[in-house]
């Protein structure tokens, strides 16, 4: 079986905020969809968690490096 490591990265270009949910779905390989759907969810029934985790999560996550071309 072969491993291999994905680097957790916000993605502002797929992302419609901050792009903490596009990273994490880049990095869990899930639908940005679906991660969207299920953060609305947690947002309505726990906004007191969901608020300051994204925005912690916007300030900490780091955004990727541009390519040298």
């Amino acid at each position: 079986m072969k491993t291999y490591q994905h680097q957790l990265y916000r993605d502002p270009v797929q992302g419609k905020l901050a792009g903490v949910i596009a990273g994490f779905a880049n990095h869990w390989g899930l639908s940005r969809f679906w991660l969207r759907i299920i953060s609305l969810v947690l947002l309505f029934s726990m906004p007191m968690v969901m608020i300051p985790g994204y925005l912690l999560a916007a300030v900490l996550m780091p955004s990727p490096q541009p390519r040298c071309r």
